[in-house]
């Protein structure tokens, strides 16, 4: 509980500190016995830049860093303010060096972080560790994504029923003190499990692949081979959409700040799906088969787990960026390399694309190329169908 002064002002984002940021600092403070180290001070003024904010700093820190008890020892001395012309970085009347407009600019950054980008892109097996070090740790911060230990796995049954080769239950899963609601079927095979369980995600939820327990092609293959299958309806997707409306006023400003996109919850519940499955089937990995822009949030949640094979639908997504404001909004995510970065860290992961651009499809092939498993990588235009698919994944 180190000493702390909250500065505050009546005209900016720090009007409420009285009433609200300062108490509930303060009442973390009294869980260390400690409420009289931190206080707050505010002034009418627009912003925090004059004289009786600055005396209160020098007050704060002649107390707490030189044991100074006098408020008197805070008073500002008379001082000469420099001429504003002296404080300039570039004095009037001489010309600054040009500058590039704000678009310019912004397309320099953009081209230069490209060129690092590809520089930094694996092409040999010796080039994974140092660009999981920068870029793979540059997506796990865009994305925040967890790995959630099974005794964080909570579940809560619905109600089973019986269907051809097995049972199917219906739950709804979520991680203990994370608040989040994933609905889902569970289908478990009759007698004893053969071989990795299986996910379904796809972004139509799980009446893609269960409707209402009544298993489809997909599932009902895999389940029919003695594998779990759980299918899940994401983040704000079919039955996960309340009820009720609820206002996650994403239009207001720096709601990203603070709060998870819709897409980043969307990679998460994969994530925590993964977790819930191995958790209710000691599995050591788990496959995944994903369909629509969930092939995107799958493949973005595949490098932080233990996935036997993916197979996913590119979903003819572009790597541009009006298609990620649109359909794979989570700040930062470009910068981290998105997509190609996802794909290097989830090799060599047996995976399976479709419906994929040849952009795409192609730092596919460098990553596999560069990991000595380009065997291990099957890219087609077509989608397999659920035979072929049911195929790939029973491998």
């Amino acid at each position: 509980p180190k000493p702390l002064l909250l500065v505050s002002c009546t005209g900016d984002w720090t009007a409420n500190t009285p009433e609200v940021e300062g108490p509930m600092v303060r009442s973390i403070y009294e869980l260390f016995g400690e409420p009289a180290s931190v206080r707050w001070t505010q002034v009418d003024a627009e912003h925090n830049y004059n004289r009786e904010s600055r005396e209160d700093v020098y007050e704060f820190l002649g107390k707490a860093l030189l044991g100074i008890d006098d408020p008197g020892w805070a008073e500002e001395q008379p001082f000469q303010i420099p001429a504003e012309e002296h404080l300039r970085v570039f004095a009037e009347g001489t010309d600054a060096p040009g500058r590039p407009s704000r678009d310019e600019l912004a397309a320099r950054i953009i081209d230069d972080k490209a060129r690092a980008f590809d520089a930094a892109y694996p092409s040999s097996k010796d080039d994974f560790a140092g660009f999981e070090a920068t870029y793979g740790l540059a997506l796990n911060h865009a994305l925040a994504v967890t790995a959630p230990p099974g005794a964080d796995i909570q579940s809560t049954e619905l109600g089973d029923s019986p269907v051809p080769g097995g049972t199917a239950r219906r739950i709804v899963i979520g991680r203990a003190g994370a608040g989040d609601a994933i609905p889902a079927v569970h289908l478990a095979p009759e007698g004893e499990a053969s071989g990795p369980p299986v996910l379904l995600v796809s972004d139509e939820g799980k009446s893609a692949f269960i409707e209402g327990d009544t298993p489809g092609p997909l599932a009902s293959t895999l389940l029919s081979f003695g594998r779990h299958v759980l299918a899940i309806d994401p983040f704000m997707v079919a039955e996960a959409v309340p009820a009720e409306t609820i206002d996650r006023a994403e239009a207001i400003n720096y709601f990203s700040t603070y709060n998870e996109t819709r897409a980043a919850e969307r990679v998460q519940d994969v994530a925590t799906a993964v977790a819930y499955l191995r958790e209710a089937t000691g599995a050591e990995s788990v496959s995944v088969a994903a369909t629509g822009d969930a092939g995107l949030w799958a493949l973005l949640a595949t490098p932080y787990l233990p996935i036997g094979r993916l197979a996913i639908d590119g979903a003819m997504f572009p790597l541009e960026d009006e298609a990620f404001v649109e359909r794979l909004n989570i700040p930062l995510l470009r910068q981290a390399g998105d997509l190609p970065t996802a794909i290097a860290l989830a090799a060599p992961t047996p995976l399976r694309m479709w419906n994929t651009r040849d952009e795409l499809a192609a730092w596919a092939s460098r990553a596999y190329d560069a990991a000595g498993e380009s065997g291990r990588l099957e890219v087609s235009t077509d989608p397999p169908g659920s035979d072929g698919l049911a195929a790939w994944l029973l491998r």
